[in-house]
């Protein structure tokens, strides 16, 4: 069975809690200072855990991701990512 790409990004949201952008061929992203634009003609996907990936359009201001801390290593539905007694 071929997984598809957002199956394995939903797989890496498990256990991560971090934003993926997935940049279509011939975006790219465009950081200065504390700013960052999506370039290109052809927009990109925004995936993070637990919902729907949502479509980002040239020219988007996604300042907003560089703010964020990423928390790696840590399972969906366990407080703060502390992993459950063994």
């Amino acid at each position: 069975m071929v997984e598809t790409r957002e199956e394995r990004l939903a797989e890496f949201h498990e256990e991560n809690d971090v934003a993926v952008l997935g940049l279509r061929e011939a975006a790219w992203l465009s950081v200065r200072d504390e700013r960052a634009t999506l370039g290109g003609k052809t927009g990109a996907r925004l995936f993070r855990r637990g919902v729907q990936a949502q479509e980002i359009a040239p020219g988007a201001d996604l300042s907003a991701l560089l703010g964020e801390t990423p928390r790696f290593d840590q399972p969906a539905g366990t407080p703060d990512g502390a992993r459950p007694a063994s």
